[in-house]
């Protein structure tokens, strides 16, 4: 059964406007992190990205998506 993943992304205004706007992210545990994406410990899940707060998580996800997913679907219920 696959799993819905809702990725939001949302640009942040910069405080000068020559400085580049940073992605406010949410994780897949709901966190709300800020910063450039590259930063951040990531998946790919049902071809959709997914962010990690830290890379334990990412290698917990990494090592059963599903299960992993799964998981914290049931936590956001």
């Amino acid at each position: 059964m696959a799993q819905r993943i809702n990725i939001q992304t949302q640009k942040s205004p910069a405080a000068d406007p020559n400085e580049s706007r940073l992605d406010s992210l949410q994780t897949i545990c709901q966190r709300s992190i800020q910063g450039d994406q590259a930063f951040f410990p990531q998946g790919e899940f049902h071809g959709q990205t997914v962010y990690f707060c830290t890379e334990a998580c990412q290698q917990v996800f990494l090592s059963d998506p599903e299960r992993f997913i799964t998981a914290h679907s049931k936590r956001r219920a």
